[in-house]
């Protein structure tokens, strides 16, 4: 229990990350996003995804921004595309307190979530390779992508996989943490 609490106080830490950057992102932009369709936000997803990928198989990047950044990216888009389905009186005027307090009811979700299938599945996601998050993650996407396709987009069948996307993308950021600690101390 005492190894589940730290984890969860290194999720808090991730996701605490994420709201600190989307409240940068509210400040400087306002609510400009909210005019996206939830589709587009996937496709934003995606080439999140996409571009970690292709860096893991290439070995190198051109561009200096920090997969960990590309992580908490995916979990905000994936944050706000639940935010347009949980909270539809959101608007281009809607208050920062009201945007936050609907962030802050999916982020509990995903705790609640990740609390519950610790319980069952334990620490199974410390074992997997790094690069696995990235192609379930991927996956994800496509199968919502295609679920969207055959049966249009619910909260229910967002919340099935976009909850995951969240978690993976916290277990991929935890895991390169470890491994950058790793690194330091030989």
């Amino acid at each position: 229990m005492h190894n589940f609490a730290l984890m969860i106080r290194d999720v808090e830490g991730v996701l605490s990350t994420a709201k600190e950057i989307f409240k940068a992102k509210l400040r400087d932009y306002g609510m400009a996003w909210i005019i996206l369709r939830p589709t587009t936000l996937l496709d934003l997803l995606f080439i999140k995804a996409h571009r970690i990928r292709t860096i893991e198989e290439k070995g190198k990047q051109e561009v200096p921004d920090s997969i960990e950044d590309d992580f908490i990216g995916i979990i905000n888009y994936s944050i706000m595309t639940l935010m347009k389905l949980e909270c539809s009186d959101l608007s281009l005027n809607s208050s920062k307190e009201t945007v936050l307090d609907c962030y802050s009811k999916i982020t509990a979700k995903v705790i609640d979530l990740l609390n519950k299938k610790n319980s069952d599945y334990g620490d199974a996601w410390k074992l997997m390779l790094p690069t696995s998050f990235t192609d379930i993650i991927l996956m994800k996407i496509l199968r919502l992508r295609s679920e969207i396709e055959k049966k249009g987009l619910t909260k229910e069948i967002a919340e099935a996989h976009l909850f995951d996307v969240i978690n993976y993308s916290i277990f991929a950021i935890l895991t390169h943490k470890k491994q950058d600690g790793n690194n330091k101390n030989p």
